[in-house]
């Protein structure tokens, strides 16, 4: 939220937020006038701190001096969702080989933004009886620079 004041009084300025950031001062009390704010951030920049700054004070306001405080636009990181895949065996089998999904990609984002690697394992061996057992994650090695990962357990039959 960026403010602007007089010695005793305060009045504020909040900003509407859309999918590409376009920033539209709301006034409050008897301000008239406009300000133009913008950020370098765009739909596709990558997670991290980017300034909001004023490209047109024009704003009055009787019996007030006013000044203009830029702002900090912080854009978070998208989410990715790593799910391992169920599978089936039958009882005597060896387990078969587990492999994992990734989902949530954003901005036309692929696989390829993704480093590293995560390893699947599970309690059931061919003499386990027959039911069912969580595939679970026995290392969760993968970054992705403007991603944070959930990892969710898959189920062997």
């Amino acid at each position: 939220m960026s403010s602007f004041a007089r010695s005793d009084r305060s009045i504020w300025i909040t900003y509407q937020f859309e999918a590409v950031p376009i920033f539209v001062p709301t006034l409050i009390q008897n301000v008239t006038g406009t300000a133009t704010l913008t950020t370098a951030a765009t739909s596709s920049s990558p997670a991290g701190t980017y300034p909001i700054t004023f490209l047109t004070k024009n704003l009055t306001a009787t019996n007030y001096s006013l000044s203009y405080v830029n702002g900090t636009l912080t854009l978070g990181k998208a989410a990715l969702t790593v799910t391992a895949n169920n599978a089936s065996r039958a009882y005597g089998a060896a387990n078969p080989a587990f492999a994992y999904t990734i989902k949530g990609y954003v901005n036309g984002d692929t696989g390829a933004v993704v480093k590293g690697t995560a390893t699947l394992t599970t309690a059931a061996t061919s003499s386990s009886p027959a039911g069912t057992y969580p595939i679970t994650f026995l290392t969760k090695n993968l970054t992705a620079t403007n991603y944070s990962l959930s990892y969710v357990n898959g189920t062997l039959t």
